[in-house]
């Protein structure tokens, strides 16, 4: 009979939608909790086996004795590693805002990872030929190898100067309130989205590129930081209170000499 209809036909118009929702959505966190466990796992791994060396511009320049090509290309693969493990839980919000096609998840999300990763490898390029220049400057500068404290306390100083500058602030809140085009390639706006990660937190790369990456903990803390001040209320007030930390730091490493 015409009225009658199979029993699996009468569920509601939605549920096959919400159910794919949920799929989606849980789906979408399975490529970004690899990456970063995969990437925290590595930089374990490699501190643990005495290899962290390879990911310090230090020796990749003066002790490796390698050439200076292919010591930037060490550097910019274990850049590649510690720049997953870091900013990757900044970038969750945005990874899981992307397209809901089940088939395109993953390779949409990781267009936008690759395209996210392009503006920091330029500035990675950035630090390391300023490292090779500063290096060179210390050879032939007697005064700043017998005082090499005083590039730290430089950095230090640098990185809470601008942790209080507005621009700071200003570049944050894009990061918080960035609305993605869907007309423009994932690729391309990982990469718009990283040019205002770079703005908001290049002077704590850099500060990790000067002296953070010989200690784990160093990367975690600075992590979490850069994590926090984008994702809390407070993230203002924890960027000037990171700011004043640094200051007080540079400070201290003035003032040693007067003791």
């Amino acid at each position: 009979m015409m009225g009658l209809i199979p029993m699996r036909d009468i569920h509601p118009a939605g549920q096959a939608g919400q159910d794919t929702s949920r799929q989606a959505s849980w789906r979408a966190f399975i490529l970004p909790w690899l990456l970063l466990a995969g990437s925290w796992g590595l930089l374990g791994l490699a501190f643990l086996t005495g290899r962290n060396s390879w990911l310090d511009h230090d020796y990749l320049i003066r002790s490796s004795h390698w050439p200076w090509l292919l010591s930037l290309l060490v550097f910019l693969t274990g850049w590649q590693v510690m720049l997953l493990a870091m900013m990757l839980p900044a970038l969750f919000r945005q990874l899981l805002s992307l397209a809901h096609h089940l088939s395109r998840y993953w390779s949409t999300q990781a267009l936008f990872i690759a395209g996210y990763a392009a503006s920091w490898t330029m500035f990675a390029c950035a630090a390391f030929v300023g490292d090779t220049l500063l290096h060179n400057l210390v050879n032939q500068w007697r005064w700043l190898y017998l005082h090499p404290l005083w590039i730290t306390a430089l950095l230090f100083l640098l990185a809470g100067i601008f942790q209080w500058s507005p621009i700071k602030w200003h570049c944050l809140l894009h990061t918080r309130c960035y609305e993605q085009n869907t007309t423009v390639p994932p690729w391309r706006r990982g990469y718009r989205y990283g040019l205002w990660c770079v703005s908001s937190n290049w002077a704590l790369m850099l500060l990790m590129v000067g002296v953070g990456m010989r200690n784990l903990l160093a990367l975690a803390i600075l992590a979490l930081v850069m994590w926090l001040e984008r994702e809390l209320p407070q993230g203002k007030m924890l960027s000037c209170c990171a700011g004043s930390a640094c200051l007080l730091y540079a400070l201290l490493i003035l003032s040693l000499p007067l003791f």
